[in-house]
């Protein structure tokens, strides 16, 4: 199923339905949130470099329920934009 973009609330109110990803700048960086297969996924990016993990960190806490275990993947170098970080909703 592809995802389908969400509307931007004003307020970080967390998404609840599956395939579905929203895009949003917070704390000076670019972020896309979404659930995938049921996990949650954040994507973090800045253009002039990368995230702090105090940024990181913020953003994880204002947009994703406090229950949910992430884990950030080590970074891949790519054309797309290499200040990028993913996180990943893992099992505990």
């Amino acid at each position: 199923m592809p995802l389908t973009k969400l509307d931007v609330p004003q307020n970080n109110t967390y998404i609840t339905k599956v395939d579905q990803y929203r895009v949003l700048a917070l704390h000076g960086c670019r972020v896309l949130i979404s659930v995938d297969d049921g996990r949650w996924h954040l994507s973090v990016s800045r253009q002039d470099r990368d995230p702090t993990p105090e940024e990181i960190d913020h953003i994880r806490r204002d947009l994703i329920p406090s229950n949910a275990n992430l884990t950030k993947l080590l970074k891949a170098r790519t054309k797309l934009n290499k200040h990028c970080f993913h996180l990943w909703e893992v099992d505990r």
